[in-house]
């Protein structure tokens, strides 16, 4: 599957410190499935076997409730080897939505950058495991052999993310 990978933060590095601290004063309160779609239009044959997986997260948080919402929707495509079409033969997508409240911490003074690298790291770290049983089960319901996507590896799908305050439009980042 492809994947975009970045540099590792170093434990030395403001952010990482930043990150650690909010890690540490945050405590998970909800991770709902928000969002699904699948589809399927294969030919007769071989099964495609080109897999792309994309991400999207969302992050923001919410000042007068003190939480921070984390977003992230994960998109499977499969592809016919050499097929150029739009359309893939298999698509898979979910969004969840996961909910941290915030222990002896105003989310107003949580940096940008720091959100954002806690919602690539812990939020997508914490969803992955849900995305993987989904798509599994949902090609098995398909009628399709089962599809098993591998575990997430440290520094594998990880990029800036946007943030927002819910008084906002959250912004959303593709990869």
């Amino acid at each position: 599957m492809a994947k975009k990978t970045t540099k590792r933060r170093e434990p030395g590095d403001p952010i990482g410190k930043s990150l650690q601290r909010l890690t540490e004063q945050v405590k998970m309160h909800d991770l709902r499935l928000v969002e699904t779609h699948g589809r399927q239009r294969i030919k007769d044959g071989p099964l495609p076997t080109q897999t792309e997986v994309g991400v999207e997260v969302e992050a923001a948080h919410d000042p007068g409730r003190q939480i921070i919402r984390i977003r992230p929707k994960f998109t499977l495509r499969v592809r016919y080897e050499n097929d150029e079409s739009d359309e893939p033969a298999i698509l898979v997508s979910a969004m969840y939505q996961l909910v941290y409240l915030t222990v002896d911490l105003r989310v107003e003074s949580i940096p940008g950058k720091v959100l954002s690298e806690f919602a690539n790291q812990i939020g997508l770290f914490t969803a992955w495991p849900y995305w993987r049983e989904l798509v599994h089960s949902t090609f098995s319901r398909m009628g399709l052999p089962p599809l098993v996507v591998p575990p997430l590896q440290r520094g594998q799908l990880i990029q800036d993310t946007p943030s927002a305050s819910l008084q906002e439009k959250p912004t959303k980042e593709k990869r």
